[in-house]
């Protein structure tokens, strides 16, 4: 008899992220596992006896970070996916806590607060999880210690550095590397015309404050990316306003359709992981939208099937605006189409919800010790 597999989730605070899309595929793809999602609480179609019930029969629950999250009581500002204050319906908090005294082995799809250390104020107990699904799968990110201090920007004495609380996480007995991965919505189509000829997007981490200071040379022009983030930062300012639980869908899908197209504009894009190196959507979204990416090197390009000076240049911040001029003075077009085509195979969203699914399917039948991309594969060790 096959394990019974429950999957236990939240769609309510990711409507438009890459999780709910993964989730999806994950639900489509598993057609004997059974799915809940906890946001029905809101609606009726569930009761907390409902969702235990299901637990109680289950021989492994795969628990979605999301719904852990709906009760951080802290508001992101920006427009983040955030629900301002804790979720409302009566008694989730005791729901969330009777979910650790179940019987069956539980999976963790971790998100990125956990590389924070907030675990332990979400409730959620490393010592009761037997697998973890996780994007900062060891050695995949900086530790605090070893940032350069040029590099290390305020926002991260606000939380707790990645190697603090982080080897609990590391005691979880199975390990499972779950790596970005784009909706097919999310690829261009075609290679559109180039109006900017370099950018540096996203939140102003130090190095790329460094490579949009540089690269103001009067040669180089950056794009108004921050234009694309006013749909969400106007959605997040009437969900203040009005005390709505949820931002806007519609307004978040446009941002990220605007961003989007903003990347497919311009020929040369420079990003980074953070001052942690992690690897964040922008090594992915890049490729796919065929600008050349230009990054700094990353602990785990090559595993992921990228190759310096193939799909990608790897450069620190203060050479990106002088590499971007010479791959403006040269033809472009194989790597852009083998960055394309590698971010296509190996990091779409139907792709990666299939290595979960045997991921976890394996774990299940007590056959799996840990997963993860080993040069441009997803190896499972048995």
């Amino acid at each position: 008899m096959k394990p019974r597999i429950l999957a236990i989730c939240s769609s309510a605070l990711y409507m438009s992220n890459l999780r709910t899309s993964l989730l999806r595929n994950l639900e489509q793809q598993a057609s004997e596992w059974r799915f809940l999602d906890v946001t029905d609480l809101l609606v009726g179609k569930l009761s907390p006896g409902d969702i235990l019930a299901a637990g109680r029969e289950a021989d492994v629950i795969v628990l979605n970070g999301s719904i852990f999250t709906l009760q951080y009581p802290k508001a992101f500002s920006g427009g983040g996916f955030y629900s301002r204050g804790r979720f409302p319906y009566p008694g989730y908090a005791e729901l969330v806590a009777a979910l650790w005294d179940l019987p069956a082995r539980r999976v963790f799809i971790a998100d990125n607060l956990d590389l924070h250390g907030d675990f332990h104020e979400l409730d959620i107990r490393p010592e009761r999880l037997d697998a973890l699904i996780q994007f900062y799968y060891p050695d995949r990110f900086t530790p605090r210690s070893r940032v350069e201090p040029r590099f290390v920007d305020p926002w991260m004495d606000q939380y707790v550095t990645p190697e603090v609380n982080y080897e609990e996480l590391l005691k979880i007995p199975v390990q499972i590397e779950l790596a970005d991965c784009l909706d097919p919505s999310e690829f261009a189509g075609r290679d559109f015309p180039k109006y900017w000829q370099f950018g540096v997007p996203g939140i102003q981490y130090a190095r790329r404050k460094v490579a949009r200071a540089a690269g103001h040379l009067n040669v180089l022009n950056e794009p108004p990316f921050n234009l694309a983030k006013l749909p969400r930062q106007m959605a997040a300012a009437l969900h203040m306003v009005i005390r709505t639980k949820f931002q806007n869908k519609w307004a978040i899908g446009l941002s990220r359709f605007l961003h989007h197209r903003l990347l497919a504009h311009t020929a040369v894009t420079y990003t980074d992981g953070s001052a942690y190196d992690y690897a964040v959507r922008k090594f992915i979204e890049i490729p796919a939208q065929r600008s050349v990416l230009l990054c700094t090197p990353h602990p785990g390009m090559a595993d992921y099937g990228y190759r310096d000076g193939v799909t990608h240049i790897e450069v620190g911040p203060d050479e990106a605006h002088l590499e971007a001029r010479r791959v403006l003075q040269r033809p472009r077009d194989a790597m852009v189409r083998a960055a394309f085509e590698n971010t296509w195979e190996r990091h779409r969203v139907e792709v990666r919800a299939a290595q979960l699914r045997l991921a976890i399917e394996k774990f299940a039948a007590g056959t799996l010790r840990s997963a993860r991309f080993h040069q441009g594969e997803f190896v499972y060790e048995e």
